[in-house]
């Protein structure tokens, strides 16, 4: 497998899941935005010439939460994806909930035209992290005590929020992300990318 990758963008989480799946993976580092567009290969393997792209067995993959669900399912010893049943339906509606309603609302809050608006904005990402924090009520991990892609997806958008100072996190929920950012996989893929300094 080889990675396509930009520093300190969405396919860091990618760049991190190979990691925790141990198995050996190319990282190829691209330049910005423009030199992207001007790269024909590029282009061929993403339409809009972003990353994160996964090559895979002569396939391209892109969408940084397709490529970490596709990974987790190719290598099931992992665990990063329980092998059937409703723990796997659980695992897909967190990684999606993840980008639909944890970045689709941080998203809000930026884009925010004036303060009532980012007001409004900001009351709404309450929900999303209510529901994360009572999820994990009572045990380690999204899906009990095991740390599966879910974790990983839903943690970095977290991890999103609390960089750009969006919203605020309960004690619970700072309490898991210190837990899941000293995992050895997540430090291993830092070390190859570090990231923007901490805010917390």
């Amino acid at each position: 497998m080889r990675l396509y990758h930009v520093p300190n963008s969405s396919s860091q989480r990618v760049l991190w899941l190979l990691e925790e799946v141990g198995e050996p993976y190319e990282l190829t580092i691209l330049g910005d935005r423009q030199s992207r567009l001007a790269d024909a290969d590029h282009m061929r393997r993403h339409p809009f010439g972003r990353v994160p792209v996964l090559e895979d067995d002569g396939v391209n993959i892109f969408e940084s939460g397709a490529i970490c669900l596709y990974i987790a399912d190719k290598y099931p010893q992992t665990g990063l994806l329980p092998a059937s049943g409703t723990s796997r339906g659980l695992a897909y509606q967190w990684s999606l909930f993840a980008y639909t309603e944890l970045q689709a609302k941080f998203g809000q809050v930026r884009l925010a035209g004036s303060p009532e608006s980012e007001k409004t904005a900001r009351d709404a990402l309450k929900e999303p992290i209510d529901a994360v924090a009572a999820a994990l009520k009572g045990q380690d991990f999204l899906l009990g005590s095991a740390f599966t892609v879910a974790d990983l997806l839903v943690a970095t958008a977290l991890g999103i929020a609390l960089r750009l100072k969006i919203g605020e996190l309960p004690p619970q929920l700072v309490r898991y992300l210190d837990a899941i950012d000293s995992r050895p996989a997540k430090q291993r893929a830092e070390a190859r990318n570090p990231p923007p300094a901490a805010t917390r």
